[in-house]
C-alpha cells in the first residue's frame, strides 16, 4: 500500500521521479528536437497517461495499516481480528502452522487489489474455489482499518452474500463515522498497488526468477513505471506507420502529377511541376492554381478572360450619336444666319431709339424724319425687341445641343483603349482592332466631318471586337479544356501530401 513517514521518506519521495516527468523533463532539455517533433510526443503521452479512469491523489498522507478483521475466508470461520500499531518501522506477525497468518495475508492482498496471486492466472482452479470457510460461511467479509496522519481513520471492505462466487463480491471504503462508499477509486490507489503491490510472497518471487528474463522484465518494466513509457513508444509508432504510409502514396502520386504536367504548354502547368519539386509543397498555392482562385498569378488566362469582356459601343448608340450631331448642325446653320445678321443688329438699333425716346420725349424720327417716336411706338418696338429676344434664345439653344452632340461623340471615341497582348497567344484580330482604335482617335476638323468619320471608323472597331472577343473565348476554351485533367491531377495530390 502507499506510504509515507519520516523526514527521509519525504526527502526520497520528493527526489523520486516518474517516467512520466522523466520523459517531460527530456524533451525540454534537448534542443536537438523540433518543438513540432515535441509535441508529437507529447500528444501520446498524454493520451497515454490520460487514460486512467479514477481520481489519482497527489500529496497523499503518511497512511498505515491498523488492522485486519475477517469472517468467513479462507482458514478464519468466525470473525477474527488482528491489530496492527500504525506507525513506520517493521512488525513481525508471528505464529504456529495454522493459526491464520496467510489468511490474513491474503485477505489484505484481495481487499487491495481484487486478487490473490495464488489463485491469478492459475490453470488450476482448485485455490479460486476453495477460498471459502467450509464450517463458516456465511458471514463472509473483510474489513482492513488505516489511519492517516491529519486525517480521521477510514475502513475498506469486501463482503459476499452467502453462496456467491469469489468474484461476486461487494468492495466499500468507509472513512471515519461516515456513509460507506462503494468500490475503493476515491482513495487514488490503484494505481500505486498496481506498481507496488503490498504483499510479496516466497512462491511469488520464485516464479519471477523462474520465469526467464522476460518475465523478470516485465514485471521490473511495470514496477518501475516502464510501461507508460512502452505504450507511449507504441502509439508513436502506429502513427509513424500511418503517416509514412501516406507520404509514400502521396509521394507517388506527386510524381505521376509531375510526369503528367511535363511538357505542357499551359504555363498553370509549369508553375504547379515548380510547386510541386519543392520540399515542403505549399498546399494553398497548388489548390489555388488549380481552382483558378490563384489566377492572379497567371497571366494568359486573365489577359484572355479580360479580353472575352472587352467593351465598345453599340452600334446602335453610334448611329444615334451621329445622328444627333448632324441635326445639331443643321439647326444650328438655320438658326444663325438670321440671328447674328438682322435680328442682333434690329435689336441694338430698337434700344438705341428708346433710350433716345426717354431722354427726348416725343419726337419726329431723327433717321427717317417721317416716322415719330411716340407712346405707341414705344410699345411696338419694345415688343419687336421681346420676339427677336426669342430667336436668340432658340439660336444659343441650338448652339448648346450642338455643343453636347460633340462633346457625346468625341468623348465615345475617347474612351476607347487598345486591348493588351495575351503572353504568348496569338491573336491575328487583336492587331486589327487596335488598329481601328487608333484611326478611329484620329479626329478630323468640322463636325459634319466628325460625324462621318466616327461613323466609319467607330463601326470598324465594333466588328473588330466582336472578332477579338470571339477568338479570345475560343482560345480560353481550348486552354481550359486541356487544363481540366491536369487540374484534377493538381487538386487530388493535395489530399496525400495533407497527410
Amino acid at each position: 500500500m502507499p506510504q509515507e513517514g519520516g523526514a527521509g521518506l519525504e526527502a526520497a519521495a520528493g527526489a523520486e521521479q516518474s517516467v512520466h516527468d522523466v520523459i517531460l523533463e527530456l524533451l525540454g532539455n534537448d534542443d536537438a528536437l523540433s518543438d513540432g517533433a515535441k509535441d508529437v510526443v507529447l500528444s501520446a503521452l498524454a493520451e497515454v497517461s490520460g487514460g486512467a479512469g479514477e481520481k489519482t491523489e497527489t500529496g497523499t498522507a503518511a497512511t498505515f495499516l491498523s488492522s485486519i478483521s475477517v469472517s468467513g475466508f479462507r482458514g478464519v470461520g468466525p470473525a477474527a481480528r488482528l491489530d496492527l500499531f500504525p506507525a513506520p518501522g517493521l512488525m513481525v506477525v508471528s505464529g504456529r502452522n495454522g493459526s491464520g497468518k496467510s489468511s490474513f495475508a491474503e485477505a489484505l492482498e484481495l481487499t487491495l487489489t481484487g486478487t490473490s496471486y495464488r489463485w491469478f492466472n492459475k490453470k488450476e482452479s482448485l485455490w479460486s474455489e476453495a477460498w471459502q470457510n467450509l464450517h463458516h460461511p456465511d458471514p463472509c467479509e473483510i474489513e482492513v482499518g488505516f489511519t492517516r496522519e491529519a486525517a480521521e481513520p477510514f475502513t475498506v471492505g469486501v463482503r459476499w452474500d452467502q453462496g456467491e462466487k469469489l468474484e461476486n463480491c461487494t468492495t466499500w471504503t468507509q472513512a471515519g463515522g461516515g456513509k460507506r462508499v462503494n468500490g475503493t477509486d476515491a482513495l487514488g490507489w490503484s494505481r500505486a498497488l498496481e506498481l507496488h503491490r503490498p504483499l510479496l510472497s516466497y512462491e511469488e518471487l520464485g516464479r519471477l526468477f523462474d520465469g526467464g528474463p522476460s518475465a523478470l522484465y516485465d514485471a521490473l518494466a511495470k514496477l518501475l513505471g516502464l510501461d507508460a513509457l512502452a505504450d507511449t513508444e507504441k502509439i508513436l509508432t502506429t502513427r509513424h506507420k500511418a503517416i509514412k504510409t501516406a507520404s509514400d502514396a502521396a509521394d507517388a502520386e506527386r510524381k505521376r502529377v509531375q510526369s503528367a504536367l511535363a511538357g505542357h504548354a499551359d504555363e498553370r502547368a509549369e508553375r504547379a511541376a515548380k510547386l510541386l519539386r519543392k520540399r515542403a509543397v505549399p498546399l494553398d498555392d497548388v489548390r489555388a492554381l488549380a481552382t483558378g482562385a490563384g489566377e492572379a498569378q497567371s497571366d494568359v488566362a486573365p489577359a484572355l478572360r479580360a479580353l472575352t469582356q472587352l467593351e465598345t459601343p453599340a452600334i446602335d448608340t453610334v448611329e444615334d450619336a451621329t445622328r444627333q450631331l448632324r441635326a445639331a448642325v443643321q439647326a444650328a446653320a438655320e438658326t444663325a444666319t438670321t440671328a447674328i445678321d438682322l435680328t442682333s443688329q434690329r435689336v441694338e438699333l430698337l434700344r438705341t431709339a428708346l433710350r433716345f425716346h426717354d431722354q427726348g420725349g416725343d419726337t419726329d424720327c431723327p433717321v427717317c424724319a417721317q416716322g415719330r417716336l411716340d407712346a405707341d411706338w414705344a410699345t411696338a418696338a419694345q415688343e419687336t425687341i421681346a420676339s427677336s429676344e426669342d430667336l436668340l434664345d432658340e439660336y444659343r439653344a441650338t448652339a448648346m445641343q450642338l455643343k453636347t452632340a460633340r462633346s457625346a461623340l468625341t468623348t465615345m471615341i475617347q474612351e476607347l483603349s487598345t486591348a493588351a497582348a495575351a503572353p504568348g497567344v496569338e491573336l491575328p484580330a487583336l492587331a486589327t482592332y487596335n488598329d481601328a482604335v487608333s484611326a478611329a482617335r484620329k479626329f478630323p476638323v468640322g463636325d459634319e466631318a466628325l460625324a462621318a468619320h466616327a461613323e466609319a471608323t467607330l463601326t470598324e472597331v465594333i466588328v473588330a471586337a466582336e472578332s477579338l472577343r470571339s477568338h479570345a473565348a475560343d482560345e480560353l476554351a481550348r486552354r481550359e479544356s486541356a487544363w481540366a485533367p491536369l487540374a484534377v491531377l493538381t487538386t487530388d495530390v493535395r489530399y496525400g501530401v495533407a497527410w
